[in-house]
């Protein structure tokens, strides 16, 4: 009788799973904890936390989260001396022992936080302009219904073989 023994590894595919909490705003002249909850069956390698100021086009600044005192959290503290107004804006990176690399939010649309005295900066524009888009569309589709209907040959001999639409209006 033989028996064979094989080992058999399983491939991990799967990037680190990252939770980020509620984050409250930042106060004046005190430091910012950042914590993440970081999970992945085959362990976690690295735990990055890159952040700038809002608003900044600069590169994120990098520094490692490390382990806190709860399993699976990870955490740091940005000194008061580097959180500007209005605030910061950042993202977690997490890579696992099988360099599955994962990010929290995705770079391209950090999380932000701002200082409780700053306000969220809000949108502006003209309220009226979602209204006149809608204006312009339809007026758009009315004129060109009327030229094809116009330009439409209906098989009889009056000699006329285009139209001509003219529209002025306020410029949007």
């Amino acid at each position: 009788m033989l028996l064979f023994h094989t080992v058999v590894n399983s491939a991990d595919f799967s990037a680190p799973l990252i939770v980020l909490p509620f984050n409250e705003a930042l106060e004046d002249s005190a430091g910012y904890k950042i914590s993440a909850r970081v999970t992945d069956d085959g362990g976690i390698e690295t735990v990055s936390l890159h952040y700038r100021t809002i608003g900044s086009e600069d590169d994120f600044q990098v520094i490692p989260l490390v382990p806190d005192r709860s399993e699976g959290f990870y955490s740091a503290v940005l000194p008061a001396d580097q959180l500007l107004r209005p605030g910061i804006e950042y993202y977690v990176e997490a890579k696992d022992r099988a360099s599955n690399i994962s990010q929290e939010p995705f770079p391209d649309q950090p999380r932000q936080v701002f200082y409780a005295s700053a306000q969220a900066p809000v949108k502006t524009g003209d309220a009226g302009s979602s209204t006149k888009k809608w204006w312009w569309i339809g007026l758009g589709v009315l004129a060109t219904g009327a030229l094809l209907a116009a330009a439409n040959n209906d098989g009889g001999d009056s000699g006329d073989t285009g139209a001509t639409l003219s529209i002025e209006a306020p410029a949007p």
